[in-house]
């Protein structure tokens, strides 16, 4: 897992891999307060925004997930929101998953840590990562943010 912001100079961004740059790019140079919630085509089905308005909840009411074939970039425009995450490691079994669209989620996340976002931050998830989005900080509230699908095999 990575946390950072889309404020650092690009110089201090350089040594991620080129897919990751370019989708950080798209999210630096597109106007996302005035892009509307929906799907953004970046490089094709390779990497992908998906532009959503959400109301964050509490922690108990959202499920930890992992991806396998994409990673996620999970970047706050508007608002802010808790995030969990642990490691990937011991017998996770998956609760319930749709191979489709490359999401899996669990009942749980042992060892799990959280990160709080705000406009501009972005959480980096592998698919080594188990992380559980849209968690309220204080109380629920609404958030604009962009999740940034990144196909694993563009490395």
């Amino acid at each position: 897992m990575i946390y950072s912001s889309l404020y650092l100079e690009d110089s201090q961004l350089r040594p991620l891999p080129a897919s990751i740059l370019k989708a950080l790019a798209f999210l630096k140079e597109t106007d996302l307060k005035n892009t509307a919630p929906g799907r953004v085509d970046i490089d094709g089905d390779d990497i992908y925004a998906l532009v959503q308005e959400i109301e964050t909840k509490e922690v108990c009411d959202k499920r930890p997930e992992s991806h396998k074939d994409y990673l996620d970039i999970q970047y706050i425009v508007c608002g802010e929101e808790k995030m969990g995450y642990a490691n990937f490691v011991g017998d996770y079994e998956a609760v319930d998953f749709n191979t489709a669209n490359d999401i899996y989620f669990y009942k749980e996340a042992a060892n799990e840590n959280f990160v709080v976002c705000r406009d501009g931050d972005f959480c980096i998830f592998f698919p080594w990562d188990i992380h559980r989005p849209g968690c309220c900080v204080t109380a629920p509230a609404p958030v604009k943010k962009v999740v940034v699908k990144v196909r694993m095999s563009t490395f």
